[in-house]
């Protein structure tokens, strides 16, 4: 027997099944693209640290014959540069990995009929994706999304509070963990 869909519906057609559909899809999606994000940066890392390492050996050869280092600053500082975007793109996939579990979790809630209705359940998942916020930015834009915000009033506040973050704050709890 075929399953009923929204392109076949049936009787035992359900709202809830189709809302897990576009969940479970949302899910895949994001982990395919983290996968293969994740091979890219990994290869990035190895020739960034090979280059690195090389240049440190043709810096020694060079400043042996007493020239200026300048040019070396400059890589030095480009290869920094590089280490910080797979910082950032580590982060990402940190983020895309709390939103997947956190539409897993959702799913789970909502496939469960003696959960779906229970509004501690839903406090214990909104606690539970507030915890997962390591960026001080991201728990103002849950608390104002938790508040009635909409989506671009959220994504407002948040790139207000981001862009006027000092750059060298980093006085808060976050994490980066790479690779």
């Amino acid at each position: 027997m075929k399953a009923s869909t929204s392109e076949h519906p049936d009787l035992d057609w359900s709202q809830v099944r189709e809302t897990l559909t576009m969940v479970a899809l949302a899910v895949v999606q994001i982990k395919a693209s983290m996968t293969e994000s994740n091979e890219s940066a990994i290869r990035l890392s190895t020739a960034v640290t090979e280059i690195s390492s090389n240049l440190q050996k043709i810096r020694s050869a060079y400043l042996q014959d007493n020239h200026s280092s300048d040019e070396f600053e400059q890589i030095e500082r480009q290869i920094q540069q590089s280490v910080i975007s797979l910082q950032s793109n580590d982060r990402l996939n940190q983020r895309l990995e709390h939103v997947a579990d956190s539409l897993v979790n959702l799913g789970n809630l909502i496939e469960d009929p003696a959960q779906l209705y229970n509004p501690s359940a839903w406090k214990g998942l909104q606690e539970e994706i507030k915890s997962n916020h390591s960026m001080e930015e991201e728990r103002i834009m849950f608390e104002h999304i938790m508040m009635g915000a909409t989506i671009d009033e959220a994504l407002e506040i948040y790139q207000h509070h981001f862009d006027n973050k000092p750059e060298d704050d980093d006085d808060t709890d976050d994490e980066i963990e790479l690779f």
